[in-house]
């Protein structure tokens, strides 16, 4: 079993993904805070066959589990590969919510939004569809997306503040929860993304963990976000926010924002850390 129902820190494991060069940035900085991290590298395209990235996926993490009993913490680069939260689902072997922290649904699933249909590939804007309809998910919930409501896949929570819509939103799914943490959810002060941009800030953020840590069982987590550089993407530099051209506070404060949300999550201290993303702001 890869997911167990306890989240003492002693119950996971973090694994440094690369798929692209900001994960590596990312495995470099977790080996520097975070003890016993493992890497291991990816190779996946911008849009996939389901199989190959369930097959791909099952092979790295059979290889390198060496605890089974340990939940999974994946940490990587730019949300053009968020569709590997797909194969890490498919991994669960029992009955689980999925809550997807995201500025976007990610579950477009027609033209022409949907990446290639005509060979049934999924990708960073559709993968949501397949978490849902191809593994034992028995619910999803959205935070932090306020387009699109993709009510076929996610709940829609109209009313209340922040504690009520998380209640509500949580209470229909079962005791295990999954948690995707695409971090295009925060506010572009935080961290630069390659997409369009949230609202959410770190306490915010912080508190809404603690809201579902308090009430459900996190089984497995994944943390993704930081831009990715163009020529990786063979993108025009209109069409992608290049990661030399961003800020260097911002880029050191996005991997920061990784590693706190990180530890809050596995139970270890993030006071330092704190302070370190907070002085960036000095």
């Amino acid at each position: 079993m890869l997911f167990k129902k306890k989240e003492k820190k002693e119950n996971w494991q973090i694994y440094a993904i690369k798929v692209d060069n900001p994960s590596s940035e990312i495995a470099n900085f977790f080996e520097q805070h975070f003890d016993d991290v493992l890497k291991k590298e990816l190779r996946i395209d911008i849009a996939v066959d389901e199989g190959q990235i369930k097959e791909e996926t099952r092979k790295l993490f059979g290889g390198l589990q060496g605890n089974p009993r340990k939940n999974i913490l994946a940490v990587y680069g730019s949300g053009y590969f968020h569709h590997l939260t797909y194969g890490l689902c498919s991994l669960i072997d029992r009955e689980y919510g999925y809550i997807h922290f995201d500025k976007h649904v990610d579950g477009y699933g027609y033209a022409p939004y949907r990446v290639n249909k005509k060979n049934n590939k999924i990708s960073y804007l559709n993968f949501v569809n397949s978490i849902h309809k191809d593994t034992k998910c028995a619910g999803c919930f959205l935070i932090g997306s306020f387009i699109f409501p993709c009510e076929d896949i996610y709940k829609s929570i109209k009313k209340g503040n922040l504690e009520e819509k998380l209640e509500q939103g949580i209470k229909i799914l079962p005791n295990d929860v999954y948690l995707s943490f695409d971090l295009d959810v925060m506010s572009n002060n935080d961290i630069t993304t390659d997409f369009g941009q949230g609202s959410l800030r770190l306490n915010e953020l912080l508190r809404i963990i603690d809201f579902i840590q308090k009430r459900k069982s996190i089984i497995g987590a994944d943390i993704l976000g930081l831009a990715a550089t163009q020529h990786l993407l063979k993108r025009e530099p209109k069409d992608c926010d290049c990661s030399s051209t961003i800020k260097p506070d911002r880029r050191k404060r996005g991997k920061i924002l990784y590693g706190i949300v990180a530890s809050k999550l596995i139970g270890k201290n993030y006071k330092e850390l704190k302070k370190k993303f907070d002085s960036t702001y000095s």
